[in-house]
């Protein structure tokens, strides 16, 4: 969660938001303790099924028209940096990747 806050600073124009499969008030607690800004869908598996996730996390990219532009299942850190270069083709200014490549982070880890 912390980088999808990453992409949120980053991309300040463009709307991360997340559905949380706990309850509402866990969902707050959990981005207060860890500086999560962007909004929160917080009503735990009803809300998520609504989605059919095949897989935690799962994320979808929309343009400003709804429609899909890219998505993916589990955590995958090119799959967020390629994310963030979408926005910012889309914004027409690349900021760069969310996670640098000499950061120590997990790459990719099924859900």
């Amino acid at each position: 969660m912390p980088y999808y806050q990453r992409l949120q600073d980053k991309y300040p124009e463009a709307a991360v938001v997340g559905v949380s499969q706990d309850d509402a008030a866990t969902t707050e607690a959990y981005c207060r303790d860890n500086g999560l800004t962007f909004p929160q869908v917080g009503a735990g598996l009803e809300v998520s099924r609504l989605f059919k996730p095949r897989t935690v996390p799962t994320y979808v990219l929309t343009d400003d028209s709804g429609e899909e532009v890219l998505s993916g299942e589990a955590w995958n850190l090119d799959d967020l940096n390629l994310a963030a270069k979408y926005i910012g083709e889309a914004v027409g200014e690349d900021r760069g990747p969310v996670v640098g490549s000499s950061e120590d982070v997990l790459r990719f880890k099924p859900g």
